[in-house]
């Protein structure tokens, strides 16, 4: 229930008292100043009846208020002091002692470490780019496993291949952050490397047919390329090793490295089809492209002669890189030192 305007009628009474005690004094002044002028026509009345008088009104007059009320009176002041209910109006709100205040209107403090700022999320703090130094490292490993060789000596970088268990790599580097680098510039993570082959079930090696020796002529006809079967690689005929004079020494040390197909393609850089004891990768630089060379001590067990139709980029200088169906496994191992012959 809110009791309104009773503060204004309170002070309007107040007002009227005042008022009311104010006349009161003039009247009496008024008066005063009649009986004074009525003594000084006589023989001068005594005058301090008068002085008390005026002394005594003055004395029960009550300076006025004018001190601002700020206080709300509550419902049961109002009542108390004699107003009525209906007295008053309906647009004064009357403070209610018994109000409690809504705990769910306080303002929460906002904590900064779990607010969220304007301008989006936090930038965050960029990672450094890993560093690694390498250590040179001479031999041959073989991965324990199913192992994927990489672009860079991390698990970020991209997957060149794929090596299966008892698989051999060459490698000649260590990096300080755990991994091998190879002779053909990948990596393979040091720890799923041993230093022996793991024992796994021997395959049954595939015969070698006996070559048999035929005459070489002086000069050499060019040969015609074989139409490759796509599955079975020709077996090549074994030749004797030149005689002097039909032969060019280019080289006592190449390293001689062996590559299969890729991805399942045998597609050369030349367009041929690569054939197992005939093809082979070098810098086309120093032998191009339909070059026939001689290796002494084939070893694939052939008769050492090879023709360049293929190549790569980690074909440069003094390397010869084998084709052969198994030259991805790890079972031909590097060679150097190895002479080389053009065949004239």
């Amino acid at each position: 229930m809110k009791f309104i305007g009773l503060p204004k009628k309170i002070h309007h009474g107040s007002n009227r008292i005042s008022a009311g005690i104010g006349t009161g004094i003039i009247i009496l002044l008024a008066f005063s100043c009649v009986v004074g002028a009525d003594s000084l026509l006589s023989d001068g009345p005594d005058m301090s009846g008068v002085d008390e008088v005026y002394e005594t009104e003055m004395t029960s007059v009550e300076p006025e208020e004018t001190t601002t009320e700020t206080t709300v009176p509550t419902s049961e002041e109002i009542i108390a002091g004699g107003a009525s209910i209906d007295e008053i109006p309906d647009d004064t709100t009357v403070a209610d002692p018994d109000a409690t205040t809504d705990p769910s209107s306080e303002t929460t403090p906002v904590d900064p470490a779990n607010s969220t700022f304007p301008g989006g999320e936090a930038t965050a703090t960029p990672v450094p780019t890993p560093s690694w130094t390498e250590t040179p490292k001479s031999g041959t490993y073989y991965v324990n496993g199913e192992v994927n060789v990489r672009s860079g000596p991390g698990t970020e970088y991209e997957i060149t291949k794929t090596l299966k268990a008892g698989d051999a790599i060459e490698v000649v580097a260590v990096t300080s952050n755990g991994w091998y680098r190879t002779v053909r510039d990948t990596y393979v993570l040091a720890s799923l490397c041993l230093d022996e082959k793991p024992v796994t079930p021997t395959p049954t090696p595939k015969p070698k047919p006996t070559p048999t020796p035929t005459p070489k002529s002086p000069t050499k006809a060019p040969e015609a390329t074989p139409t490759p079967k796509p599955t079975t690689a020709p077996t090549p005929t074994p030749r004797p090793a030149p005689e002097p004079g039909t032969m060019t020494l280019i080289g006592d040390d190449f390293k001689v490295t062996f590559y299969g197909p890729q991805n399942g393609s045998r597609r050369t850089a030349s367009g041929s089809q690569a054939t197992e004891g005939r093809t082979i990768a070098a810098d086309t630089s120093i032998l191009p492209f339909g070059t026939v060379i001689y290796i002494e001590n084939d070893p694939l067990g052939g008769d050492g002669y090879y023709t360049v139709e293929d190549t790569g980029s980690a074909v440069k200088g003094h390397i010869i890189d084998i084709f052969a169906e198994d030259g991805e496994t790890g079972n031909h191992p590097t060679l150097n030192n190895v002479r080389i012959y053009i065949v004239n």
